[in-house]
């Protein structure tokens, strides 16, 4: 239709016409079939796959690639007041770190004098960043603000409330670049839930950690376990994982489960997560949720249905968390037999 009168005609003609009706509704019966049948969308969906494990399909939602440093590690950390644990953390860094790195500090709304503290670092090392948020825009937001300021070929997430040992950074990325499709990489601790826990920790405190670190390196050196979840409280991962994958899912607000989240769609990508077996960094766990007040439980379950309903997967008993990957990847693998994935 040329005009808005001649386009009026014309839907009064389709509404009215029913012969007319019936053979637009055939021919758009048949576009579906020949264009979007189960077949067809399932081999789209084949060839969308292989082009991204192949690493011919670029997802660019990072500064351009001139802007990025090679062999650089972009370690990115979130503050919600606790300055007491960012300070130990930071000075851990300082001590322990030899590899080129640069920190990106994303705070959250801090009012314990982190934000002063952090303004002056910022200023006086070329190598720290500093986002300032009013208010506490949530674990992932706060990450995906790092990771779009970061420069490095990898990027590490690490929270507020650990302390890094001797050795740390090094073991992570010869974990990492082990091949690859080595996806998201995490070290062993005292204080996190799954396999990356140390069953001794109890012995393990603060003023023993650089003894305790270095003969654990030694006795587990180059152990790698492949796993299919790492914890978010320390991750390592390629720049170009993002580019594939994309960001973190802001949907899971404060945190929990958007760790889960990210790691299940690097596996379902192809790639494989590790534990770094034989690097072990001290976390003293949820300082954030606890110092801040915030309903660890209460957020734990409102992410627990955001990631259940994002996947469509069941929660079945008490280690239902676990359940929702295993599930999913038995899924997917019993599509790739059959040749629909």
């Amino acid at each position: 239709a040329d005009t808005p009168e001649e386009f009026a005609e014309k839907i009064f003609l389709l509404y009215t016409n029913n012969d007319l009706w019936l053979k637009i509704s055939e021919c758009g019966r048949n576009f579906i079939k020949d264009n979007y049948s189960v077949e067809k969308v399932s081999k789209i969906i084949a060839e969308i796959l292989e082009d991204l494990i192949k690493e011919k399909s670029i997802i660019r939602l990072l500064p351009d690639e001139k802007q990025i440093i090679k062999g650089l590690t972009s370690i990115v950390i979130l503050t919600f007041n606790e300055i007491k644990y960012t300070k130990q953390c930071f000075d851990s860094i300082i001590k322990y770190t030899s590899e080129p790195y640069e920190i990106i500090f994303i705070d959250n709304g801090s009012t314990d004098g982190t934000v002063k503290w952090l303004r002056e670092l910022a200023i006086k090392n070329q190598n720290i960043k500093f986002i300032e948020n009013k208010t506490n825009l949530g674990f992932a937001k706060g990450c995906n603000q790092g990771i779009n300021l970061a420069s490095g070929e990898y990027i590490l997430l690490l929270n507020n409330d650990v302390i890094v040992t001797e050795g740390w950074l090094s073991g992570l990325l010869e974990c990492l670049q082990k091949d690859n499709y080595s996806g998201i990489v995490g070290p062993m601790t005292n204080n996190i839930s799954g396999s990356q826990r140390v069953v001794d920790y109890k012995d393990i405190s603060v003023e023993n950690l650089p003894e305790y670190s270095k003969i654990f390196r030694e006795s587990n050196r180059n152990r790698r376990i492949f796993i299919r979840r790492v914890a978010g409280f320390c991750m390592l991962f390629r720049r170009d994982l993002i580019r594939k994958i994309g960001m973190f899912d802001e949907s899971f607000g404060s945190g929990n489960y958007e760790d889960d989240d990210i790691c299940l769609r690097a596996i379902l990508a192809g790639y494989k997560n590790y534990i770094a077996g034989d690097v072990f960094i001290y976390h003293y766990g949820s300082r954030s949720f606890k110092g801040n007040g915030i309903d660890y439980r209460k957020a734990m379950e409102r992410n627990q249905k955001i990631f259940k309903n994002k996947w469509t997967i069941e929660n079945n008993g008490e280690h239902g968390r676990n359940l929702y990957l295993i599930k999913l990847l038995e899924k997917a693998d019993i599509l790739r037999q059959k040749g629909k994935f």
